[in-house]
């Protein structure tokens, strides 16, 4: 990768065959959207490497680590056949300037006979599509500019994952901006906690690996997708069978989803009652002496006067699982 041995399009080639068999063992469809497989798993994605933009990254990080070496002879080689190069293609003295906007793209300049190294990071420059550009400092030193840091020649170790970072940053605001596959992954994407399955395999039975990934993608086969003619619920014949209704407000499954909302009840209790966790269960299921409200908190903690609340979102909409009101009610997913 980092020699330009072989092209993108035959490390795409790759991809595109791994692309298909991560699929099967994810249970998605040929419709899910990619961003998924290659986005960050900060954001609930699979951080999937792309071999054909592994290969664009090494050639960038390969150029760059010559130019900034601790060895001056190759600082040196490196530098003059670098300028040599731009020389040639420019028809002009290559000045600092000059040599970072030839490796961006921005001059047209004459094409070469040769594919050279410097040739191979100006080409992956332009097609990473501005996720870096190359630019000049003060001491007239090459460095590259992400869209959140700038990288110096001491910082030649960390290249290869800044540009990552940029990319997969990318991809996740591409997935969530999606209307259909993108609903729930703006919620998974709050906290790292919601993906930790992904990982480790805790708590984790096969049957959920099948439906989880299609669930976050909306991709499970109810009634209520656009496709489909009749999208009533098959169970309560409501007008509407989206996946919220099946997982949240379906009449005959109330006494499922209230065993699931106990469940996880109880797996916080248990966490709470730990000594070293330094808080102290005060009620549970009942209601709170000299309160205003006759609601029954599942769980009333204390801590430092902190009063905690879990909520499974019956929604997958930020806002409207801020505003649901906590409360012991049954059928819900509630409690405080």
């Amino acid at each position: 990768m980092r020699m330009g041995t072989y092209q993108k399009t035959q490390w795409a080639q790759i991809d595109n065959a791994f692309k298909k068999e991560i699929r099967t063992a994810l249970f998605l469809n040929e419709h899910s959207s990619l961003d998924y497989l290659y986005g960050s798993t900060s954001a609930g994605a699979m951080r999937i490497p792309v071999a054909a933009e592994e290969s664009e990254i090494f050639r960038i990080d390969s150029a760059f680590k010559l130019l900034s070496t601790k060895d001056p002879i190759v600082q040196e080689l490196a530098g003059r056949e670098l300028g040599e190069t731009v020389r040639e293609a420019t028809r002009k003295p290559a000045r600092p300037i000059d040599i970072s906007e030839w490796l961006n793209g921005d001059h047209t300049g004459r094409p070469g006979n040769s594919q050279t190294i410097w040739t191979n990071a100006r080409g992956s420059t332009r097609r990473l599509e501005e996720a870096v550009k190359w630019a000049v400092n003060e001491k007239d030193e090459l460095m590259l500019q992400t869209d959140s840091i700038t990288l110096e020649p001491s910082h030649k170790r960390f290249v290869a994952t800044a540009i990552r970072k940029v990319l997969r940053k990318r991809r996740d605001e591409k997935l969530q901006s999606l209307p259909s596959q993108g609903k729930a992954m703006k919620l998974v994407s709050k906290t790292k906690a919601s993906s930790h399955f992904i990982r480790s395999g805790s708590f984790t039975r096969f049957v959920d690996w099948r439906f989880i990934h299609r669930a976050r993608l909306n991709l499970l086969p109810v009634n209520g997708q656009p496709w489909v003619q009749e999208q009533g619920c098959r169970r309560c014949q409501q007008q509407f069978e989206s996946l919220a209704h099946v997982l949240n407000h379906c009449p005959p499954a109330l006494t499922n989803i209230e065993k699931r909302h106990n469940d996880i009840v109880r797996r916080i209790k248990t966490a709470v009652e730990n000594p070293r966790t330094g808080c102290k269960l005060l009620y549970e299921n009942e209601t709170i002496p000299g309160a205003q409200t006759r609601d029954r908190p599942d769980l009333v903690i204390e801590k430092e006067t902190t009063f905690l609340w879990w909520t499974s979102p019956s929604h997958l909409r930020t806002e409207k699982t801020r505003s649901k009101r906590p409360g012991r009610r049954r059928g819900t997913s509630t409690s405080t």
